[in-house]
């Protein structure tokens, strides 16, 4: 404690506020890692987790519709149906692609969703080939029978295979999201727990500074200013400490000391 004694006001003043700050720094450097952190949990969130979400369930609806329309084709006979049918069924296909395309560059990182993403497309292409070159020709030629059997067996195996996979995904992508929200969660709290903290020690830490400044500063200088009171009222039996402090105090009692052994000296000669 000597050592701080010693040292000048300006330095006690520095030193004192100087860790306040530090600790002000302390807490806008964890509220900008927090917010960071919290940034990119939910950048992934709704970038990838959810857009991933949408687009499944999107391509599974697309999958849906596609193959109603394709058992549309063979229940009516209206040749304008069909061909509506028919453009609609490969506007879903075009949808399909791009959705597809979507997902892969959102998943690039992850290698099993890449490679059920692939699996997938795989499928989904033969299974479009069959029925744009095989099983719509004969709907459009009025051979429904023969177009209903290409839609079952292996065909119904591919359908049922790829909705499969695209359950899983979803799943998938619906975890991934409740993971980052939880990581959201989980960033907030600690962040919201080291300012509580921080606050709360720049808030001792300011009252103790405070305490600490008005007892070596404050109260010496008080002190002083009494002593002075009562050499003004020519009372020259005070004493002043000095503590043996060195800083402006110190020096300021150590003359006010002077002074006063000297007005006594000067007293005593007279008398």
């Amino acid at each position: 404690m000597k050592w701080f004694l010693n040292l000048s006001t300006r330095a006690k003043l520095f030193l004192g506020f100087g860790l306040m700050i530090v600790l002000l720094g302390a807490v806008l450097w964890t509220a900008y890692t927090g917010i960071a952190a919290i940034k990119v949990s939910q950048q992934r969130l709704y970038e990838v987790d959810f857009a991933d979400a949408v687009d499944l369930s999107l391509l599974r609806a697309n999958s849906n519709g596609a193959r109603m329309e394709t058992l549309e084709m063979m229940l009516t006979s209206r040749r304008s149906e069909q061909e509506a049918l028919h453009r609609d069924i490969q506007n879903r296909k075009s949808t399909s692609d791009e959705i597809v395309r979507r997902l892969q560059q959102r998943n690039r990182g992850d290698t099993e969703a890449l490679r059920q993403l692939e699996e997938f497309d795989r499928l989904r292409k033969v299974y479009e080939e069959i029925r744009d070159e095989k099983v719509i020709p004969l709907a459009l030629q009025g051979k429904v029978a023969q177009a209903q059997a290409l839609g079952v067996g292996p065909q119904a195996e591919r359908y049922e295979k790829m909705q499969g996979i695209l359950r899983r995904l979803d799943e998938v992508a619906i975890e991934d999201a409740r993971t980052s929200l939880a990581v959201s969660d989980r960033k907030a709290g600690e962040s919201v727990r080291f300012l509580v903290g921080v606050g709360l020690m720049a808030v001792v830490l300011a009252f103790a500074t405070v305490l600490l400044l008005t007892r070596i500063i404050a109260g010496p200088l008080l002190e002083i200013s009494r002593v002075a009171e009562r050499v003004a009222a020519r009372d020259l039996t005070v004493n002043v400490s000095t503590d043996g402090r060195m800083d402006e105090v110190g020096l300021l009692a150590q003359t006010f000391r002077k002074m006063v052994e000297n007005l006594r000296d000067v007293t005593r000669d007279i008398g």
